[in-house]
C-alpha cells in the first residue's frame, strides 16, 4: 500500500519573523494543497539550533521510521548550490529505503521564465532603476541569474539589473541613463541579514552619488502570489 509524506526543506534564516513570513507561510500553503502528512526541515545548523526545526536528515529518518513508502521533497532553493546538493546527497543515502523519493529542481533552473513573468507583473515600470539582489551560489550554476535577467529583457524590462552577494561593488557599473531613483528588490526567499548587508553598501553608493534609493518590502517567500506559483507547480 502506498504511504506518502511531504517533506519541505529550506536553508532557512535565523530571523524568526522573516522565517515565519516566508518559509513557514510557504510550508502552510504546501500542506493545505498536498493533503498528506508533512514535515518541515532545514539544512542550516544555525537555524536548526536557534529555531528548533528538524534537519533534513532527521526528517528523512522520521519518514522511514513512520513506515512511509513514498517521499515527496519540496526543496525551497532558487539555484543549484551547496545547500541544494546537501539535500540530493541525503536523498541518495536514503533512496534504497523507500519505493520512491521525488524532489523538484531549483526554481531558477526549472521555471525561470515563469519567475521572470511574475517579477514583471509584480514590479511595474515606474521610471526607477530596479536592482535584483541575489545570493548566488559562487559556482558555475550562477548563470541562472543571468538567464533570469535575459528573460526580463525579452519582456521589455530594460529597467532591471542584477547584483549578487559577492559583487555588490557592481553598483558602479550600472548605466543609470539619467535616472536618479533606484528600487532594490530581494531575489531571495527572505529579507534577512544578507539583504540588509548588501543594501547598506548600495545605500552608501546612492548617498555618495546623490541618488534616491529604496528597498522593497519583503523577500519572495512573503508574497502570496509567488508562493502560489510554486505550490501550483510542485504540490
Amino acid at each position: 500500500m502506498k504511504k506518502e509524506i511531504l517533506i519541505t526543506v529550506a536553508f532557512g534564516t535565523t530571523d524568526e519573523t522573516e522565517f515565519n513570513r516566508s518559509f513557514l507561510s510557504l510550508y502552510k500553503d504546501a500542506i493545505r494543497k498536498a493533503e498528506m502528512p508533512s514535515l518541515f526541515s532545514v539544512t542550516s545548523h544555525k537555524v536548526k539550533s536557534k529555531l528548533g526545526y528538524l534537519s533534513f536528515e532527521r526528517a528523512m529518518q522520521k519518514a522511514l521510521d513512520g513506515g512511509y513508502s513514498h517521499v515527496k521533497v519540496f526543496a525551497l532553493f532558487l539555484a543549484d548550490g551547496k545547500e541544494y546538493r546537501k539535500v540530493l546527497s541525503v536523498i541518495d543515502e536514503y533512496k534504497n529505503y523507500f519505493a520512491d523519493i521525488s524532489v523538484n529542481k531549483p526554481f531558477l533552473t526549472d521555471m525561470n521564465k515563469e519567475i521572470a513573468r511574475y517579477i514583471d507583473r509584480k514590479f511595474i515600470q515606474n521610471g526607477k532603476i530596479k536592482i535584483l539582489l541575489g545570493h548566488g551560489t559562487g559556482t558555475d550554476t550562477d548563470f541562472v541569474y543571468t538567464v533570469l535577467l535575459d528573460n526580463l529583457r525579452s519582456l521589455g524590462r530594460d529597467d532591471f539589473h542584477l547584483i549578487l552577494e559577492k559583487n555588490t561593488d557592481g553598483m558602479g557599473e550600472l548605466r543609470l541613463n539619467g535616472k536618479e531613483e533606484i528600487e532594490v528588490i530581494p531575489l531571495m526567499f527572505t529579507k534577512g541579514h544578507h539583504i540588509s548587508e548588501m543594501y547598506e553598501k548600495i545605500e552608501l553608493h546612492c548617498e555618495q552619488n546623490n541618488l534616491s534609493c529604496s528597498l522593497s518590502a519583503g523577500g519572495l517567500g512573503s508574497d502570496a502570489e509567488f508562493r502560489k506559483l510554486l505550490t501550483e507547480r510542485y504540490i
